[in-house]
């Protein structure tokens, strides 16, 4: 797996929800309510995110635009995609310390 997806499936991991079914079977009561919470974290950081950062880290990692798409869409440049979804990133990661995700 490259590091792309690897960066990308741990920010939002790509899964059916069949799948995610599935593969409950084989986890821990314990490890599924940890991913639970982790998941209902991030989803709560990127709702209070500023719409700047929000909408091109969910354009990116939960339906798989391309930047030059999302560049096109929102109306600014390939560079401003790529410095928000790093301001992105950092503001989600400081979120999930802060709720004791390390």
């Amino acid at each position: 797996m490259s590091r792309k997806l690897r960066r990308r499936n741990a920010i939002a991991p790509e899964t059916t929800l069949e799948d995610a079914i599935w593969a409950t079977d084989g986890k821990s009561t314990e490890g599924q309510a940890e991913s639970n919470e982790l998941n209902h974290c991030i989803q709560k950081s990127l709702a209070d995110m500023k719409d700047k950062f929000r909408i091109p880290m969910i354009l990116f990692y939960y339906d798989d635009f391309p930047m030059e798409t999302i560049a096109d869409m929102c109306q600014i440049p390939v560079g401003t995609v790529k410095s928000r979804l790093h301001k992105g990133r950092a503001l989600l990661k400081k979120s999930l310390e802060k709720e004791g995700f390390g």
